[in-house]
């Protein structure tokens, strides 16, 4: 079976995610951040799980299959996962990938982004932090490969890439590999209940 995962992910790391964003991954949570009732601010696990519950049921009705849906709990976000159609020896095609996230990011604009971003917005101090270490990894991997560099801004990521064409890639890359290592070591992602019963 081939799967695809679409991740909401809170950072901000826009000058640092051309890698991560790719045909093979979308981002997700820029609604107004307000709860289904309509206020700002507060709202609570469940209602977030609920959520992302909703999500996986219009994801199964608008066509996909084998959907699950995991809560990232050091990025506060949920992702999603469903099965690409064909064998696993082939690759699938573009535009399959790209029909599963157009219809994840509509599904998700319907029923989870403003539940999402408030949730987000209650934990801004610890994504905030947890963005600081994610930096702070992508400044020591650069290190190592003899770039001094002590902060990640737009100047400096494109001067590194003028300089170092990949080395930025390469760390940003193995940041995300650690940071996952870590995850997986800490148990801090959980998934939902399958909903196909």
């Amino acid at each position: 079976m081939l799967s695809f995962r679409l991740g909401l992910l809170p950072r901000n790391l826009v000058i640092l995610a051309t890698v991560l964003v790719t045909a093979c991954s979308g981002v997700v949570g820029t609604a107004d951040p307000t709860t289904p009732g309509g206020s700002a601010g507060s709202v609570t696990f469940a209602e977030l799980e609920a959520a992302a519950a909703r999500t996986v049921q219009c994801l199964e009705e608008k066509g996909l299959s084998e959907v699950t849906a995991s809560y990232d709990a050091e990025n506060y976000n949920f992702g999603f996962e469903w099965a690409l159609s064909g064998d696993s020896s082939a690759d699938p095609s573009l535009s399959e990938i790209e029909r599963g996230e157009a219809i994840a990011v509509e599904c998700a604009k319907q029923h989870l982004d403003a539940v999402a971003a408030a949730w987000q917005e209650m934990h801004r101090a610890e994504i905030e932090a947890a963005n600081r270490a994610f930096e702070q990894r992508i400044i020591r991997c650069l290190r190592e490969q003899g770039i001094e560099v002590t902060e990640l801004n737009p100047t400096i990521v494109g001067q590194i890439d003028a300089a170092h064409p990949g080395v930025r890639d390469q760390c940003f890359n193995r940041a995300l590999d650690e940071e996952a290592l870590e995850r997986e070591q800490s148990g801090s992602t959980t998934s939902l209940p399958d909903s196909s019963g």
